[in-house]
């Protein structure tokens, strides 16, 4: 629905003897018909800029999955060969790796696009584009891609192995929602220093690099030793994912972590984050660029 105002302002000329009536009229949208206007503006890009990233629209969607296929691959056979033990608790071990991958893939992606968003500034020129625009558009996308990668992994899992493990839905999916949520806001505060500050890069890659080797996707957090536990147990990804085991397998209980601790970091880092894209959005330039 539209809002249609007039306004009337009389002005004296300047005999000061008569006056000159002018009139605005000024057409303005309303809550709801500005949201669902925004969230088709955010489907039409995220749909462009998916088609955008490979030819084949389906390879491009297909192309994660292959990258969560190939590093599960690798580590399983890895395991096999030094004669570990893929999956440390009661349940199939490719869906003990896959699913710890998936958490993983999911938060570092998203960090990474959402960072990368005002990368290619060529959209920011037109009128209704926006670095909040971009960032929906990113985050959008790659959980889209992601969430695609977790459905059809698991009904492979299923329709081949036989293997379906689901013991807390709403709990599985509050785990990927915080994943996600907590990249978002993550990503927008990278994309905030990698482009005022030329060391911004280093600290997106550094903390890529930190959640590789603490976010426990290897592991099983109540069969840790205290100490790694405490050298881990700071990253709220870590909690995720072992939260996230816990609600898919039927015989282990994630005891060791706590799903309030990463809901306590990730919000009022996405409030930092809005922070920061408003001042982003505010003091836009197209011809700024970092110090080298």
């Amino acid at each position: 629905m539209l809002v249609v105002s007039c306004r009337i302002r009389a002005e004296p000329t300047t005999d000061g003897k008569s006056f000159i009536v002018k009139t605005r009229t000024e057409v303005r949208q309303t809550f709801w018909v500005a949201v669902s206007s925004f969230i088709g503006l955010v489907y039409s890009l995220t749909v462009r800029d998916l088609r955008s990233e490979h030819r084949s629209a389906a390879l491009g969607i297909l192309l994660p999955a292959l990258t969560v296929i190939v590093s599960v691959a690798v580590f399983y056979f890895f395991m096999v060969f030094i004669g570990g033990r893929p999956a440390p608790i009661r349940t199939d071990a490719l869906t003990f790796i896959f699913s710890g991958f998936l958490i993983f893939f999911l938060h570092i992606n998203t960090v990474n696009t959402v960072a990368n968003a005002m990368s290619k500034e060529a959209l920011l020129r037109h009128k209704r584009a926006t670095p909040f625009l971009l960032v929906c558009v990113k985050a959008v996308g790659t959980g889209y891609k992601m969430i695609f990668v977790l459905i059809l992994l698991m009904a492979l899992n299923y329709l081949v192995r036989d293997q379906f493990e689901m013991k807390n839905g709403l709990r599985f999916i509050a785990c990927l929602f915080l994943a996600w949520i907590g990249a978002v806001a993550i990503g927008v505060i990278l994309m905030a220093l990698t482009r005022y500050l030329s060391w911004g890069t280093l600290v997106q890659t550094t903390y890529v690099r930190v959640c590789f080797l603490t976010s426990g996707k290897f592991m099983v957090a109540s069969q840790m030793p205290g100490f790694l536990r405490d050298v881990m147990g700071w990253n709220p990804l870590f909690h995720v994912l072992d939260q996230f085991r816990g609600a898919m397998f039927l015989n282990y209980g994630a005891r060791t972590t706590d799903l309030l601790y990463p809901v306590a970091v990730y919000f009022p880092l996405l409030v930092i984050a809005m922070l920061v894209e408003n001042h982003v959005r505010t003091h836009y330039s197209a011809s700024y660029a970092p110090a080298a």
